[in-house]
């Protein structure tokens, strides 16, 4: 038996940070899109942060490779007025699935650019 405080793994939790600006032109069905990367590991949590002015006015949907990951529901989307999303999540992200990218666009009401933060908590598990 292994003590807990002597277990032979370690458990690193990062949060990564990825903005989009959705740019006042990008009307639907044209949008802006940010591409990033997470590491090997475990999603815990999701959180999107709408700056104040973006009147719910603003969309953005999360992808994962090809597939809509958040909001869940294909077709839904994440919209806000100085809101936060804060999501509670446990996805698994392995080699070969770690491509994710944020797609953003404005209803046609929009006269400027908006910036969106989106940070994501991930455990990476390290053998030691």
């Amino acid at each position: 038996m292994v003590k807990i405080d002597e277990a032979p793994v370690r458990h690193r939790v990062d949060v990564y940070h990825t903005p989009i600006t959705v740019l006042y032109n990008a009307i639907a069905p044209a949008y802006t899109a940010v591409n990033f990367t997470l590491p090997i590991g475990i999603i815990l949590r999701a959180r999107i942060q709408f700056k104040r002015g973006c009147n719910h006015k603003v969309s953005l949907q999360i992808f994962q490779g090809t597939v809509q990951w958040l909001p869940f529901d294909a077709g839904d989307v994440f919209v806000g007025e100085a809101l936060e999303y804060d999501l509670p999540i446990y996805h698994n992200v392995y080699t070969g699935n770690q491509a994710f990218y944020l797609k953003g666009w404005n209803d046609g009401a929009c006269y400027c650019n908006h910036t969106i933060d989106t940070y994501f908590t991930v455990q990476r598990a390290e053998i030691i």
